[in-house]
């Protein structure tokens, strides 16, 4: 199962641009872009494509990012699912909400988080531990430590994940060379060895290509939001309908 975010463009009607806003810019202001723009961001199944869940709202204004869309979706995840997830999603607290609902986890991170190799893996991957970014100093030290000796952590202060880290050298564009780190809650190399995980981030791709490709027609744009709002974008001379008058 893949997690992405992505926006499109509604039609420039008042009950729009109330409920989903514009990238931006104020309702009001005469430069504003010419479409209310929504964002959505969806669960899916990296092979069949079939979106499974999924949250929708505007782009502009307090919670309207990407990462807080997913919070909502991850007391939703299955035990039974592994979640892929690019590098913007992760931060410690939605890291530990998701890994609680017992789905595992594959998510790129960014290059600037802290990973301290605590044992090296026969797959090439290696064991380390997360640490919240409330603990510092000799605190975070001695919580490493416990964590390469094997002691027991208080899982509200740090976690045990294992590290798959690769070079793409034939890749197009300005990530040539770049190291991808990838981190996962399945310690065990021989339940999915790093070679594995590596090919199933990428699929990740397909999930990205294939929602977008699912939302060029308005038709379609309209069926998932009859799906997550109860009710269509609204259209210029009233052809949009809503089947819940207090959502547009």
């Amino acid at each position: 199962m893949a997690i992405d975010g992505f926006e499109w463009d509604a039609p420039d009607t008042r009950q729009n641009a109330a409920a989903f806003g514009c990238a931006g810019r104020d309702p009001g202001d005469p430069d504003r872009p010419a479409f209310p723009k929504a964002r959505v961001v969806t669960i899916s199944e990296c092979g069949s494509h079939a979106a499974v869940d999924a949250e929708i709202g505007g782009v502009a204004g307090k919670g309207a990012g990407e990462q807080s869309r997913a919070r909502k979706l991850y007391s939703r995840l299955d035990a039974g699912w592994l979640l892929i997830a690019d590098r913007n999603f992760y931060n410690w607290a939605d890291w530990c909400a998701a890994a609680d609902t017992g789905a595992a986890l594959l998510w790129r991170v960014r290059s600037d988080l802290r990973l301290p190799l605590l044992q090296p893996l026969a797959d090439g991957s290696y064991m380390s531990v997360l640490v919240s970014p409330k603990i510092t100093g000799k605190a975070r030290q001695r919580l490493i430590e416990a964590a390469r000796t094997g002691e027991d952590l208080d899982p509200g202060q740090a976690r045990r994940v294992r590290v798959i880290e690769y070079e793409v050298p034939d890749r197009d564009g300005g990530g040539k060379g770049e190291l991808i780190a990838l981190i996962t809650t399945i310690t065990d190399p021989r339940e999915a060895p790093a070679v594995l995980l590596a090919e199933a981030y990428h699929q990740r791709w397909e999930h990205v290509m294939r929602s977008l490709d699912c939302l060029m027609s308005h038709d379609q744009q309209n069926r998932l939001t009859r799906c997550l709002t109860g009710s269509d974008f609204a259209t210029p001379g009233g052809a949009g309908r809503s089947s819940n008058e207090d959502e547009a």
